[in-house]
Order: C-alpha cells, then sequence, then structure tokens
C-alpha cells in the first residue's frame, strides 16, 4: 500500500500484515469520535471497560501510546490492525469522518453509534444515503456503565455481531478495489464536489483542460521503446457529486477505476464539508492519487487536519488552478504510464506479496563431475540458481522496497541411505514450519523441496517413479505413447526425460518421480500434459554448442491438503529447469516484460484468454530456453542465451488440484 504522505510504501505495511494473518489471542477495537464532552465520557466510562471486560483492546487515537508521526502511527495504522471500528456520528466532526472513510477504504467491520435524540447531520444522509439500517443508539450504551464485569463483556459481544456491524468488505467488496488492476485498464480523474455551487462547472472545466494538456504534450514525447509502453491516452473525468445519494456505495464504485481524485475541500460558508472528508480519507485508504483543492477567494482557511498528503492546490483563480493541476498531473501520468508498463509482472507478485511482503528462498547444493558429452560443459550447474536468485532479489528491490528476502543454506538432495518417508516427512514439516510465501529454486532431480511439492500436488509418491502398466521395459519408458494410461503424472502434468551419466556414482534423479531416463534412440525431453518437447543440445565443431531447452515454472497459493494448516494466504513459486539456464528463463519470466508467446502475447494475456485466476487455479509455465556456448569446456559453463527473444512461453495450464483441475492420482 503506498502512503497518502510519501507516496512511498507504508513503512508499517508489513508489520500490519504479520497482524492480520496471525490469529491474536486478543481483538482490537478503534474509536472513531470526537473529543471532548461527552464523548471523552463514553469512550472512558463506557466502551473502554466493555471491551477490557470482553479481552478486547480499546484503541482512541488521543490515547494510543505509538510515538511517531499521529496520522500514521495513531490513526492509519491502528484502523488497519482493528479488527473492529466504532464510529459515534453524532456530529458534523470532519475529523471524524475522515477516519470513517480510512475504515471504509480499508474494508473494516464498523459499528455506526449516534445520539438517537440529536438531529440527523448532513454527513450522515449523504454518506448512507439518508440513514444506515445499522445504526447503535445511546439508549442502548448507557446501560452498560451500571453493569457487572461479565454482563459488560456480554453486552459488548451482542452488540459486535453481524445484526449490529457493517461489514464494509463483504458488502462492497474493497479489497479488490483498491488494487491495482481495478484502475490499470483505463486512464481516469474522478473529481468529487459539493453539487449546487456554481464554482463547480469552472473546477471540472479546469480539471478538463489540464488533462488535455498534460495528454497532448505527453504525445508529442517520443515513446521509451525498451519499456514497449503502448501509446499515451488521454485522461477521462468522471464527475461524483455529493448529494443525498448513498457516497459510501457511489463512490467506492467510481474511485476503484480512477488513479485520481480531485476533491474541492474549500470551506463554504466558512464551514467543513464534512462528507468531502469522508472522501478524502476513502481515496487515501483505496491508495489513489489525491488532490484536494482548495479556493482561496471562497474560504482563507486550509484544511484542518493533517490530511492534506503528498499533493495541494490552493488558488485564487481557474488559471491558477489549471497550472498547478497540469505540474501534478505530469507527474502523475509519468507514474501511470511506468505502472502499466509493469503491470503484466506486478498483477502475480502483487498477490505473491500482498499478505506478509516476505519470501523464504530454498536452493540446492549440487556436485558435479567434468561431463564430456554435455555441450557447453555444464559442470558448475548450481551457477544458474544464483543468478536466478540475483534477478528475482534485484527486481524486487527496485519493485518492491519493503519485500523481504530470507535466503536459506542450499541442501543438497539425499540419495545414500535415504529412507522415503522420513525424508518426505522433514521437508513436509520444514515447507509448514515457514510463515511467509516459498521460492523453491532447482528441479526436483536435485531438490526434495521441489520433489515434495510436486508429489503432494500431484497426489503422487515422492522419490518414487510411477509403475508403468506396460509390460514390455521398452515401452514402459514411452508414456506419451500411452493413450490409455491418463493417470500418469505426465499426462496431468510434466515430465522429465533426461540422461544420467554418473558412472561412478547414483544420480539424485534416479529417485526422483518425476524423471525418466529416456527410452533408446529418443532425445532429451519434457512429457508435458501427454505432448512431447524435444530438447536440442548440438556441438558445433570443438569449439562451440548451441541448443534449446526447458523449464516449468509452478505457482500456487498453499492449501489445506498441501502445507496449509492456517497459512491458506501464502505462495509457493518453484522454478524447476530442465537445466541450470532453464531456472533462469523461469526467473527471466517473472521479473521482465520481454518473455512472450512466439504471437507476442503475454503471459497475463494468456492467463486471461484461457480464463486461469492465478489465486484460484495457480499456474503451470512451461518455457522454451534457447541457448549458445562461446567455447566448449569441461571446466566451466559457457552457455548465454540467444538473445533478445531466447525464452519463449510454450504453454501456460492451471495447477492440478485448482479449482479447474481436481488432482486425479493414483
Amino acid at each position: 500500500m503506498k502512503c497518502f504522505m510519501t507516496n512511498q510504501d507504508c513503512i508499517f505495511e508489513k508489520e500490519i500484515q504479520k497482524r492480520r494473518e496471525k490469529e491474536q489471542e486478543r481483538k482490537s477495537l478503534f474509536v472513531v469520535s470526537p473529543f471532548g464532552y461527552p464523548y471523552d465520557e463514553m469512550y472512558e466510562k463506557i466502551i473502554r471497560p466493555a471491551a477490557e471486560a470482553a479481552s478486547i483492546e480499546p484503541q482512541r487515537a488521543d490515547r494510543a501510546f505509538q510515538l511517531g508521526f499521529v496520522m500514521c502511527t495513531k490513526i492509519c495504522r491502528l484502523i488497519q490492525e482493528a479488527d473492529y471500528v466504532v464510529a459515534d456520528l453524532t456530529e458534523d466532526n470532519p475529523n471524524v469522518f475522515y477516519e470513517l472513510g480510512l475504515a471504509w477504504g480499508f474494508g473494516k467491520r464498523i459499528v455506526v453509534v449516534r445520539d438517537e435524540d440529536a438531529d440527523m447531520n448532513r454527513a450522515f444522509k449523504e454518506i448512507f444515503g439518508g440513514g444506515a439500517k445499522k445504526v447503535l443508539s445511546y439508549e442502548r450504551l448507557l446501560p452498560i456503565e451500571r453493569q457487572s464485569e461479565e454482563e459488560k463483556a456480554a453486552s459488548l459481544l451482542a452488540l459486535l455481531t453481524k445484526d449490529q456491524i457493517i461489514d464494509v468488505e463483504k458488502e462492497c467488496l474493497m479489497e479488490s478495489k483498491r488494487a491495482q488492476g481495478a484502475y490499470i485498464a483505463s486512464k481516469c480523474i474522478c473529481l468529487c464536489y459539493r453539487k449546487g455551487t456554481t464554482d463547480q462547472k469552472f473546477y471540472y472545466r479546469a480539471v478538463e483542460d489540464a488533462a488535455r494538456e498534460v495528454f497532448e504534450e505527453a504525445k508529442k514525447v517520443s515513446e521509451d521503446a525498451a519499456r514497449q509502453v503502448s501509446p499515451n491516452q488521454p485522461w477521462g473525468l468522471s464527475p461524483v457529486p455529493i448529494t443525498q445519494n448513498s457516497l459510501s456505495k457511489s463512490l467506492p464504485e467510481r474511485l476503484s477505476s480512477s488513479k485520481v481524485l480531485v476533491v474541492d475541500v474549500t470551506h463554504y460558508a466558512s464551514k467543513p464539508d464534512t462528507s468531502v472528508y469522508f472522501a478524502l480519507g476513502l481515496s487515501h485508504a483505496m491508495g489513489r492519487e489525491t488532490i484536494p483543492i482548495t479556493n482561496k477567494a471562497k474560504c482563507s482557511e486550509i484544511s484542518p487536519f493533517d490530511v492534506r498528503g503528498l499533493w495541494q492546490v490552493y488558488f485564487s483563480g481557474l488559471g491558477e488552478l489549471k497550472s498547478e493541476l497540469v505540474g501534478i498531473l505530469k507527474v502523475i501520468d509519468r507514474q501511470y504510464e511506468a505502472e502499466r508498463a509493469d503491470y503484466p509482472l506486478r498483477f502475480i507478485w502483487d498477490e505473491v506479496l500482498r499478505h506478509s511482503g516476505e519470501l523464504t528462498v530454498l536452493t540446492c547444493a549440487r556436485g558435479a563431475a567434468p561431463d564430456v558429452n554435455r555441450a557447453g560443459g555444464r559442470t558448475n550447474v548450481d551457477k544458474w540458481d544464483y543468478i536466478s536468485i540475483a534477478k528475482l532479489a534485484f527486481f524486487l528491490a527496485t519493485k518492491y522496497r519493503m519485500a523481504n528476502m530470507d535466503f536459506r543454506a542450499p541442501e543438497e538432495k539425499l540419495i545414500e541411505g535415504l529412507e522415503r518417508d522420513k525424508q518426505a516427512k522433514k521437508i513436509t514439516e520444514n515447507l509448514c514450519a515457514i510463515e511467509n510465501s516459498v521460492v523453491i529454486i532447482g528441479s526436483p532431480d536435485v531438490s526434495d523441496y521441489a520433489e515434495v511439492v510436486l508429489a503432494r500436488m500431484y497426489c503422487s509418491t515422492p522419490y518414487q517413479p510411477e509403475k508403468c502398466r506396460q509390460e514390455s521395459p521398452a515401452q514402459q519408458r514411452r508414456c506419451w505413447e500411452h493413450a490409455e494410461n491418463q493417470t500418469c503424472v505426465g499426462k496431468r502434468g510434466y515430465l522429465f526425460y533426461k540422461t544420467t551419466v554418473t558412472p561412478d556414482h547414483p544420480h539424485p534423479r534416479e529417485l526422483s518421480a518425476f524423471f525418466r531416463a529416456p527410452p533408446g534412440r529418443v532425445k532429451e525431453c519434457v512429457l508435458w500434459y501427454g505432448e512431447r518437447y524435444e530438447c536440442e543440445h548440438n556441438l558445433r565443431g570443438e569449439n562451440a554448442a548451441e541448443g534449446e531447452t526447458f523449464g516449468v515454472l509452478t505457482l500456487l497459493k498453499d492449501r489445506e491438503d498441501l502445507f496449509a494448516p492456517g497459512k491458506s494466504n501464502r505462495w509457493i513459486i518453484l522454478l524447476s529447469g530442465f537445466t541450470g539456464i532453464a531456472t533462469y528463463g523461469l526467473a527471466r519470466l517473472l521479473t521482465s516484460l520481454d518473455v512472450k508467446t512466439t504471437e507476442g502475447n503475454s503471459l497475463q494475456q494468456i492467463l486471461k484468454d484461457k480464463r486461469i485466476d492465478i489465486e484460484a487455479d495457480g499456474m503451470q509455465v512451461l518455457v522454451s530456453v534457447r541457448y549458445k556456448s562461446k567455447t566448449r569446456s569441461q571446466d566451466c559453463d559457457t552457455r548465454e542465451l540467444v538473445e533478445p527473444d531466447g525464452i519463449t512461453i510454450v504453454d501456460v495450464k492451471p495447477a492440478p488440484g485448482g479449482r479447474t483441475t481436481p488432482v486425479t492420482g493414483r
């Protein structure tokens, strides 16, 4: 989430996400209300004692002990962490309605409180369309003060039920509305203003003219070919007048598809427009670029509280307003185009990092003897693993500044004295012990983690090739010809057919369920959902080699039937290359925009065309990697990618066990 004050990633986001993910023994409740009489008494004598009696931690901004910037530590962070928000809307208080907007934008469970004897204020009518269905009256709260501890706890818990709570996330789906994907398809500015004021007609024209000028200037700038950004598109303008028309429902819909909110915060008649502050808080919580504008000719006061954020426009005339908006929109326009260019990558990583912002990276240690039969030498096969890690680390450091990567010590796959059941149990326990998302670099012939993850996903037995139904030994290794055997892992997933040349010692792939030795006169290949893709390893004279190899990227959200008791928001990413350079090709797929199909389609476009939802379905991607070698060497790996199009997406499938592909194991 972007901080509206700094336009950088929120420095508390990881801590907030961890708290959300971890089942808290003690729930928390944040109270939004004016300060002073009678609201202090309501908090100190009724809400706080009842919450403590119910083992719920009460918080209010003026009672918070956190040090640091008030908006971040005492309001925004506490609202995000709260399990419940109690909002007293008796008065037309701009700070209260701003905090209500934050809570609404974050999709919190909200209890609305107001004094039933007070006149219904204008903002309340406008936000809830004339009235909220669930409003808790003072009449129901006041008796709690004289109750026993047990009665106070029972009374408060009774009020925090679905009959009294507005579950904003459930009713408005705010998480999806906050997402970058909601607005990235088109450039839109949302203009929020008080209906009935003459000025708004001129403000609309000023915003429209500023957006047009920014677009015309951007068209003159030469396109950045390196980013392959599509031609700049004009900004659309979507007005949202404030009326008694349920702003709590209409504004989130408009903001969802808008990158920018321009909101008029002018104090007409010397009074703050409270509904506007709800809009301001909502936009900040949704991570939109928010530009409050204030007409100095109408109002000399600045906005109350520290809610103005990164952008703020004070103007005396329309020319000044337009000029200021042009300067701001130029910055936002560049940001938007960069976001749109990166989105084919971010739509994956945003999901993976959304909940904890942390990754654990598991790699494998491998010893390999010199092999004169392998093109390019390829003795230091782990070289590409470390290059892949560097690629991932650099990408995350530049695109996700708050992300953390925990690199575990490389582990060598066990082959001697291996008790398969015990080893699989140990690996499973290790994976279950990791709290955050996991990246596994290595194919199952050299990585116990890859072996166990794939076996669990395919409902196979790790370290044990599935027995073929064919009686002939010659036919047992030609799974692609067995039309009647659809349960073979090569028919419902993938198998690597790879030659093993280690006469002095056993190779780990001999104990993998996902590798076979190719039959005589058959090239090394990948069996991908029943289709065979041949690898090419061609020597060219004595000094160079070229070839084509393959890799499979597996990405899926952890499930109860995998490793995830209590970790359903964790992701598992597996990079399995037929050879090391193919593993690097998979890292490139996850971190650069230049990996596409031969027809030029991106991974995002393929998923859209095939209607694969990565959160519900997961995905497996088969990638082709073409390489060349400068020299033929026994001492080092001399391969290099064929640039610029050496990595190609061959096919994409939902991961087994997802929504659309139930597992059909043995």
